[in-house]
């Protein structure tokens, strides 16, 4: 399957590529990353050189994952697009603890592009089940 790349007016979604380690690692620096994303810390080259290399090309779904209160990231994937799906309970690994994790999604044809792979509708009437989010941020 080829990978395709994915493109708005302000985003831009594609397979990394060999040029991204230096952003990537640069990227890896900030102290914020390192609170909410499980990389290594310290983050080093050699671990941007892994992370680009090992990413797979093609997209027929781009899930997004943020720690539970990480309303920073929440925000920046909702102006992207991505559809909030709920949370995940110890969905995601962080520093050696499972934690709870938002999830959400942005599918090709969320953004008018078509997908290598076609996506099946919900029946006809349904409607897609859409969850109250509380104070916690807990769904």
């Amino acid at each position: 399957m080829e990978p395709i790349t994915l493109t708005t007016e302000r985003l831009v979604l594609r397979p990394h590529l060999p040029s991204d380690v230096d952003e990537t690692y640069a990227a890896c620096q900030d102290p914020a990353i390192a609170r909410w994303i499980p990389v290594a810390v310290p983050y080093g080259r050699c671990d941007a050189e892994e992370y680009v290399t090992r990413a797979a090309p093609g997209c027929v779904r781009l899930v997004w994952r943020a720690g539970l209160g990480n309303t920073a990231s929440r925000a920046v994937a909702e102006k992207a697009g991505f559809t909030f799906e709920g949370v995940q309970r110890a969905g995601m690994e962080h520093r050696g603890l499972l934690r709870d994790c938002w999830v959400a999604s942005l599918l090709p044809a969320d953004l008018g592009l078509p997908s290598p792979l076609p996506a099946e509708p919900l029946p006809y009437g349904a409607e897609p089940i859409r969850a109250e989010t509380s104070r916690s941020g807990r769904t």
